[in-house]
């Protein structure tokens, strides 16, 4: 937890602006102002990463972090690149469709559940049920049944086998 206090209107605006969630993403942030009133740092706009590589590597403990983010905000992520290490997942509910992601435990091993993405792509076809593989895609937003509207897709542009993370489920 970080607290900033006897922040002034600027000085909040500054700490914004340097987006300290990039710092550690599981931080809680607050800012207490001069007048006694404090603030949560999030105001609902800020990115939990760095918008401006050319590539958004997204590292394996925060998978999650940017699996809700993508979620929330899909236009967000519109035509950007990203990376990072799924298992992958064929759809029983829906043939043809690969959907690698990785599987969440928020409380404890009984919730545990697969965050999965729809992906396409040429490879993709060569992985099974489980296979690790590290992915590098451009992102889009389609309507799809899965997600009931419109969603976050993966076009693969470099899709390779890899070790799986030392953590396999991503918690939050």
């Amino acid at each position: 937890m970080l607290i900033f206090n006897r922040c002034t209107p600027e000085l909040r605006e500054s700490l914004r602006k340097r987006n300290l969630r990039m710092v550690n993403r599981r931080a809680d942030i607050y800012l207490e102002n001069n007048d006694g009133t404090s603030e949560d740092y999030l105001t609902g706009d800020e990115c939990p990463f760095d918008m401006t590589q050319d590539v958004i590597d997204i590292p394996d403990d925060d998978f999650g972090v940017w699996y809700v983010d993508v979620m929330d905000h899909p236009d967000r992520y519109q035509d950007k690149l990203v990376h990072m290490k799924l298992v992958m997942c064929h759809s029983k509910k829906y043939p043809g469709v690969y959907c690698p992601g990785r599987f969440a435990m928020v409380c404890c091993e009984k919730d545990v559940t697969f965050l999965g993405l729809l992906a396409r792509g040429k490879g993709l076809d060569q992985y099974k049920n489980h296979d690790w593989m590290e992915v590098t895609a451009k992102m889009g937003v389609e309507k799809h049944p899965a997600y009931k509207g419109q969603g976050p897709v993966m076009n693969v542009v470099s899709v390779g086998p890899c070790e799986k993370p030392a953590q396999e489920v991503v918690s939050f």
